[in-house]
């Protein structure tokens, strides 16, 4: 038998005994040094019914392991009365382990005692009472945030039974000592429509209301920044509570505030909200979006919007946080580039393309297509090839849009020297542009006809559509004729060549002009004299090749 074994079956038999020297050793058995044999002597005290084993047990508190602490809530009833005789009767020390026993073992049943305490006790007693019942608050705040307030659970049925025993007792506030701490754990543990913090709130005393305008101007609790929060969502919130929140500036109220503002406000948040002309740490620069984490930063230009800024107030943040913020404070301040002079957007936009954040360049990638800056497109491109997936990402999809219909319309108004490059771009990003070109020249409708070519001549793809072009030569049209007759001019092939000869007898006189123009324009170069005397030959080959009745 091991020896744990052996320690275990001797607990378990001084547990079953009455003999009062049993009791001794277990007591005896929380002061040696085996951390296992002071927890099981533990577990066998609290078992055995005795309230002196208990009280030892929680004299000796500090010395047992935090699962047997937590133990001690499942038989928290049986644990009330050794406490309460400890805090109640016990010296100072006694007293002290009481009450870091109800912390530590978070027994909520004892804060109705401790409160009994704290309105009968004076100077450190009085305060360690307090500190106890506020850590608790804090640890039934802590679970219950981890639940929905609607759920039946015990942890809610502690909360509502708390929250009505608190709100008898700040009725008679005129007598408390310490209401502080009563009045902190309302605002802590309700909501703003629960009637003990309407109570509180609009039907109190001065005295009282004082002390919780006070708290709620001063506690950095996360539930009482949460109650103030949550009183911007109710219809007719007191007008102080819109003061108290004009007047906070401390950086846990900022971060509560940005970070429960919703996607969309509701009516009596944006109602609230309007009413407040600013914030006073809501200043738009660089130190404001260093200090809200990224991720909330798009709920801080939601915030923005919601109050009552003037419009150069509002352009002022959406320039700040283009120019410092992180990538979601950014994509939110992008979504009002409408109200930001063009130029200092696209500035914003290319200074975020260097960034050494991929986030950042990605989003400035995304952001290209909004611009108007002659060299977006090569950007682009660039971005194709950048080793973050992010960047790659976004350029393929503003990319993607770029078709030959976008690359039609952008010849349009582009600058020539910028024809060139759009075709390097296109054929990049699609491989088969040549081909939707060629089917564009096809096109039944004589204007997209005409805007194709015209723009095939712009980029410098001629040589990539030839047939496609010859084909337009046959168009009963004389203007695309005519039109496509001067392109051809730059493209010295002997089928060019033999076409534009041919068009030298077409019935439009401005197609010859135009026929003849461009023949001057091939034959004037070297390529073009060798295109034409190869026209010749092939010429001469046909009607050689041609049966004698045919010449006939």
């Amino acid at each position: 038998m091991s020896e744990n074994s052996t320690v275990e079956k001797t607990i378990r038999v001084l547990e079953q005994s009455k003999s009062p020297a049993a009791q001794a050793v277990l007591m005896h058995a929380l002061t040696v040094n085996d951390p296992q044999i002071r927890d099981m002597a533990a577990r066998a005290l609290v078992r055995s019914g005795s309230a002196l084993g208990k009280t030892e047990v929680i004299r000796h508190i500090d010395v047992l392991s935090p699962d047997v602490v937590e133990e001690l809530s499942e038989d928290e009833k049986a644990m009330s009365f050794p406490l309460r005789q400890c805090m109640e009767h016990g010296d100072h020390e006694s007293s002290r382990k009481a009450l870091e026993t109800i912390e530590s073992a978070h027994l909520y049943g004892e804060i109705p005692f401790l409160v009994k305490l704290i309105a009968t006790a004076s100077g450190e007693r009085a305060d360690q009472c307090e500190q106890v019942l506020l850590a608790l608050i804090d640890k039934l705040y802590e679970q219950r945030s981890k639940q929905k307030a609607s759920e039946p659970t015990s942890i809610n049925q502690h909360c509502e039974e708390l929250l009505q025993l608190f709100g008898l007792e700040l009725s008679q506030f005129e007598k408390l000592k310490r209401p502080r701490a009563l009045i902190e754990s309302v605002l802590i543990l309700s909501d703003p429509e629960d009637g003990v913090a309407r109570q509180l709130i609009r039907e109190s005393s001065t005295d009282c209301q004082g002390m919780v305008w006070d708290i709620l101007l001063e506690s950095r609790h996360d539930g009482v920044l949460m109650f103030l929060i949550k009183s911007l969502n109710i219809k007719y919130v007191h007008p102080r509570i819109l003061e108290i929140v004009a007047r906070r500036r401390d950086i846990e109220f900022q971060l509560a505030l940005v970070r429960s503002i919703p996607e969309r406000l509701s009516v009596n948040q944006e109602r609230n909200f309007c009413q407040l002309q600013g914030l006073p740490w809501l200043f738009p620069g660089e130190r404001l979006w260093q200090s809200i984490p990224d991720q909330w930063q798009g709920r801080v230009i939601r915030l923005v919007d919601a109050l009552a800024f003037r419009h150069d107030q509002r352009v002022g943040f959406y320039e700040s946080a283009l120019e410092h913020a992180g990538v979601h404070g950014k994509v939110a301040a992008a979504q009002h580039r409408t109200m930001i002079r063009p130029q200092l957007f696209e500035q914003f936009v290319l200074e975020a393309l260097e960034s050494e954040d991929p986030a950042i360049e990605g989003w400035a990638v995304s952001e290209l297509r909004n611009t108007e800056l002659p060299d977006k497109y090569r950007f682009l491109v660039n971005r194709l090839d950048s080793g973050c997936p992010e960047v790659q990402r976004q350029a393929r999809e503003a990319l993607g849009r770029f078709d030959v219909p976008t690359a039609i319309l952008f010849c349009e108004t582009a600058r020539p020297s910028v024809g060139p490059k759009l075709a390097e771009l296109l054929l990049k990003i699609n491989p088969d542009a040549s081909q939707d070109l060629a089917r564009e020249l096809a096109n039944p409708v004589r204007t997209r006809r005409l805007r194709a070519a015209k723009a095939a001549a712009f980029m410098g793809m001629e040589g990539n559509v030839t047939e496609a072009l010859l084909e337009m030569l046959f168009d009963s049209d004389s203007i695309v004729r005519r039109a496509v007759a001067e392109i051809l001019g730059s493209v010295p092939t002997p089928a060019v060549v033999g076409a534009l000869e041919t068009l030298l007898e077409d019935s439009s006189p401005r197609v010859r002009e135009a026929a003849e123009a461009s023949l001057q324009q091939i034959l004037a170069t070297d390529e073009g004299q060798a295109a034409s005397e190869a026209a010749k030959a092939q010429a001469k080959l046909e009607m050689a090749n041609q049966p004698e009745g045919d010449l006939l």
